[in-house]
């Protein structure tokens, strides 16, 4: 499995989808992660396309350097990393909440409601939580 990877809250199985950023590939699933270099990208035209509809659909998702992940299941028995673990339990520096919500932002947001485009560090779990540093 390469390390840069996408992730994007599932929406059929509820939890997080880990795509290989190089092939497009969906490499497995889980209920938590740890990136390290994440970006935050959102695709403005799906973004419109869920406010007009009203119906989820993919279209936002951070890129980043897989370090942990927390209850990974393999997708069609694509190779997994032995290595890789839960997400740390050091949640120092981890302050900034980051939150997504397309009727409501055009970006993902801080705890303060500004924009969120990258993070040194950040754990996310299925849940929708985003834990991250300062940028």
């Amino acid at each position: 499995m390469p390390n840069r990877v996408r992730v994007y809250r599932n929406i059929n199985n509820g939890l997080l989808s880990i795509q290989a950023i190089d092939s497009g590939l969906i490499l497995a699933h889980c209920q938590a992660l740890q990136l390290q270099d994440a970006v935050f990208k959102v695709n403005e035209q799906g973004r419109l396309r869920v406010v007009q509809s009203r119906r989820k659909a993919v279209h936002a998702h951070v890129e980043g350097w897989l370090e942990r992940v927390e209850g990974l299941i393999a997708y069609k028995g694509r190779a997994v990393p032995e290595m890789l673990t839960a997400p740390d339990s050091d949640m120092d520096g981890l302050s900034r909440t980051v939150r997504y919500n397309p009727y409501k932002w055009a970006t993902f947001v801080d705890n303060h409601l500004q924009p969120v485009t990258q993070a040194r560090k950040i754990i996310i779990q299925a849940s929708g939580t985003m834990l991250a540093t300062q940028a």
